[in-house]
């Protein structure tokens, strides 16, 4: 009876796993235009997952959630800023534009290019010892940063595990790179004059902030859409994912 119920389980395990594959379109490794069918795939993927898949356990996309990060001081902000709930806002709505892939039995490397017109980042934030350009930030509350016209290039990449039931991919490194337009940076203070007095400059020295800060808020970001990739990732049959 117990091996019975074991094999019951198993099966279940496998359908449930079967069916969250019907949800994406399967790349085969050995397809010449891999990297066409890899970027309409990726475009597909965020439609299907934007808002989350709860049967599944996959978390939304909008927002990307990030319990708490530290982006550490430069020489233009020297002051560490600790952030928590943080969300960030429509990655999900990306256009992809090029993705270039090497796909092997043991490994995965990928690259993704795209754009956001507008990506926002809100959190509560923590300065302490923060002055910049003259102006005392120092103290607590909730920021939003909006990045227009933002281009990015994200590199994946990741390991097959073969030890268990089925191969499953482990994305072990992601690094994100971007670019924006403009910037607009809003930051909540105990009273509304300082509030928009510190909002205003740090809106006005937008560019010095991104080029500061880049690779933490970098990241950052790359930290949130490692998480997401492998809670997708370790429920796909690897080899049925991207046959050969």
């Amino acid at each position: 009876m117990k091996n019975f119920i074991s094999l019951l389980v198993l099966i279940s395990f496998v359908l449930a796993n079967d069916e969250f594959l019907e949800n994406f379109q399967i790349c085969e490794r050995s397809d010449p235009k891999l990297n066409e069918c890899l970027k309409e795939a990726i475009q597909k993927a965020f439609l299907y997952i934007e808002n989350g898949v709860e049967k599944f356990k996959i978390p939304s996309m909008q927002p990307l959630e990030l319990e708490s990060w530290t982006v550490k001081a430069t020489k233009s902000l020297p002051f560490d800023q600790q952030y928590k709930n943080g969300e960030l806002y429509n990655y999900s709505t990306s256009k992809i534009e090029q993705v270039q892939a090497i796909i092997n039995d043991d490994n995965f490397s990928i690259y993704i290019n795209g754009h956001v017109p507008i990506v926002k980042f809100s959190g509560q934030y923590q300065y302490d010892n923060a002055v910049f350009y003259g102006e005392n930030l120092t103290g607590n509350g909730t920021l939003l940063f909006i990045e227009y016209g933002n281009v990015f290039l994200v590199n994946m990449t990741g390991r097959v595990n073969r030890n268990g039931n089925k191969p499953t991919l482990e994305i072990v490194s992601v690094s994100l790179e971007d670019t924006v337009e403009m910037m607009d940076i809003n930051i909540d203070r105990l009273h509304v004059e300082l509030s928009a007095q510190s909002s205003d400059h740090l809106s006005k020295h937008w560019g010095v902030i991104f080029n500061e800060l880049a690779v933490g808020y970098s990241e950052m970001y790359a930290f949130a859409f490692k998480t997401i990739a492998n809670t997708i990732f370790s429920q796909l049959d690897y080899d049925k994912l991207f046959p050969k």
